[in-house]
């Protein structure tokens, strides 16, 4: 499971980073968010954000929770 053995994440243009450890918290918290929110799967859901962690965070989780 991608939670198990994430790596490193970086911004490209900012260099901001997040490590392993961050990536799996970040994730896991979107992923709890987004399951209180009723998000299930099959479900599509429209990210407004960039190309910033958060995004790549908020994407792990929709798609941990098997939505798109």
């Amino acid at each position: 499971m991608f939670l198990d053995s994430p790596g490193p994440i970086t911004e490209p243009l900012t260099g901001r980073r997040w490590d392993a450890d961050t990536v799996r918290a970040e994730v896991a918290g979107r992923v709890a968010a987004y399951a209180h929110l009723g998000v299930q799967p099959g479900d599509m859901v429209f990210l407004h954000h960039g190309n910033r962690l958060e995004f790549f965070a908020d994407l792990s989780a929709i798609w941990l929770l098997g939505a798109c």
